[in-house]
């Protein structure tokens, strides 16, 4: 299962990028701050719904939130 796999990898220095209102819940469950990005499976408004701890309405405001919070 995702959820186990995303255990093993918690270090403290990950952020998980997804489109889905599963893997966010899966990211709050397990601990891992997650950037919910609003085009692909789920539509924005459901992945927001789930508070997710970043949000980008497209590539070009990813890569600036990547930027902004220095992931780049």
């Amino acid at each position: 299962r995702k959820s186990e796999i995303l255990k093993g990898l918690v270090s403290g220095n990950e952020i998980y990028v997804t489109d889905s209102v599963r893997d966010i819940l899966i990211c709050k469950e397990v601990g891992i701050p997650v950037i919910a990005i609003g085009w692909g499976y789920d539509e924005a408004v459901h992945l927001n719904e789930q508070n997710p701890d970043f949000f980008a309405g497209s590539p070009n405001e990813l890569n600036n939130l990547f930027h902004k919070i220095n992931l780049n």
